[in-house]
């Protein structure tokens, strides 16, 4: 019995002396630190399912802030394009900001705010699009895995409206960089102009929307 507790005092001292000694069997959630930071995208899969909502909320990044590069880019090759077709000064600029937040593991919702600048024959116009959806992740980890979503856009000075089912995947960097490649398909109520007679339509059209994105978690 003295033995015993000569070893449990000896315990209870080790504890008090070294910080954290009492919680050294507790291991910390995969793809994080001891002190819960996260040191690599966080892996549910390796997780019991009855402790992934709890170390979902302890380590998960929540927050994405992104950039669908493809707009940019395609804005420049259409007004390189009708450049050298003669078509006069036709082009635009415009650049999708999203910011994407998690409900919970499976859920997230997020918003976009698309500025740009459009040139027809000399004249520019500032146009302002916002845009809303939600997306359910396969992987239940979000806002990484799999994932299929709903997206509903609309100009703000006019009466151009869009939306799309969508897919796609996102992938986030143990350095907190995200990459999300997707795409979608819906239909729009739109008001566009031919760039070769000028003429104005308006009216239902398909709407086709890819992603390229690129940002930041946290």
């Amino acid at each position: 019995m003295k033995r015993l507790a000569a070893a449990s005092a000896a315990a209870a001292v080790l504890a008090l002396a070294v910080p954290g000694a009492s919680l050294a069997q507790t291991a910390p959630p995969p793809g994080t630190t001891g002190t819960g930071v996260q040191a690599s995208p966080l892996n549910l899969e390796a997780v019991p399912p009855d402790q992934r909502d709890a170390v979902w909320e302890q380590s998960a990044r929540k927050n994405v802030i992104s950039v669908n590069i493809l707009v940019p880019l395609t804005g420049i090759i259409v007004t390189a394009t009708a450049s050298n077709l003669g078509l006069g000064v036709v082009g635009g600029l415009s650049l999708p900001v999203e910011y994407e937040r998690s409900l919970n593991k499976g859920v997230s919702v997020f918003g976009i705010l698309w500025p740009g600048l459009a040139t027809l024959g000399g004249n520019t116009q500032f146009g302002l699009t916002l845009g809303a959806g939600a997306r359910a992740y396969f992987s239940g980890n979000a806002p990484q895995g799999f994932w299929f979503g709903l997206e509903v856009d609309g100009a703000v000075t006019s009466l151009n409206v869009a939306g799309r089912a969508e897919a796609g995947v996102n992938w986030i960097f143990a350095n907190n960089f995200t990459l999300s490649l997707g795409g979608g398909l819906g239909v729009a109520y739109a008001t566009t102009v031919n760039p070769a007679t000028g003429q104005t339509i308006t009216g239902v059209i398909p709407s086709l929307g890819l992603r390229f994105n690129l940002g930041y978690a946290f």
